[in-house]
């Protein structure tokens, strides 16, 4: 499984420990599993290398670099970057065609992934926290009657996400599976957490100002 953000908004990702029950989070430190957190000194084109927190060759649209897609704003970093890291802003257009190997252009969608893990590390067993920040870019705000997946965790076989979060129109296909749910949480207003099956689990505001921090934690041990 490998665990993917997709984003127009600046963010932060890293995947933790979970606190067992009986322990305080003052008490203990949770290891971290994957960062994808940027230090204050790295520069654009260390995503096209190996240097990145994420693979710098998927997933993104044909003839694309991360150094051309990727933006380091100058803004307030999130509580998780201070004080040595940085927030990180990912683009789409009409370049961000994926095309799969072997496959044809995927023409329905745009795609930018920041791809964290193999698939068999560590933040497949266990118990694990994902965590991430999203702050929107006001020069850049999202289109909401697309829908956005921005963060997910994608099961090896291609097919399902361990859960899934984002935010305006689901598509009709998903829209469907969701058919269970009320008209207000399919709000395309909202950020959405889904579950291995597309339901909608969780909604929140989207905050057009500020930084929102989030994080869901996985049992594996108990599926």
């Amino acid at each position: 499984m490998k665990f993917q953000l997709l984003a127009t908004a600046a963010f932060l990702a890293s995947v933790t420990e979970a606190l067992p029950a009986s322990q305080s989070a003052s008490a203990i430190k949770c290891g971290i599993t994957l960062d994808g957190r940027v230090p204050n000194n790295t520069p654009l084109s260390a995503f096209d290398t190996a240097a990145s927190p994420f693979n710098p060759d998927n997933t993104k649209g044909q003839n694309l670099t991360f150094s051309k897609i990727i933006l380091l704003p100058a803004v307030q970093p999130s509580k998780f970057d201070v004080p040595t890291n940085k927030a990180l802003e990912a683009t789409i257009s009409d370049e961000s065609i994926f095309v799969p190997a072997p496959g044809k252009e995927q023409v329905g969608f745009r795609r930018v992934g920041l791809l964290l893990g193999n698939g068999s590390d560590e933040s497949n067993v266990g118990v694990k926290t994902f965590h991430w920040s999203v702050k929107q870019d006001s020069a850049r705000l999202m289109n909401l009657t697309h829908e956005y997946l921005n963060v997910f965790h994608e099961a090896n076989d291609f097919a399902s996400n361990q859960f899934s979060f984002g935010a305006g129109t689901l598509l009709n296909a998903d829209q469907q599976i969701a058919a269970n749910v009320s008209a207000a949480d399919l709000d395309k207003n909202l950020w959405k957490f889904l579950d291995r099956k597309n339901n909608i689990i969780s909604t929140t505001a989207i905050s057009v100002d500020e930084w929102q921090n989030f994080a869901i934690t996985l049992d594996y041990v108990k599926k």
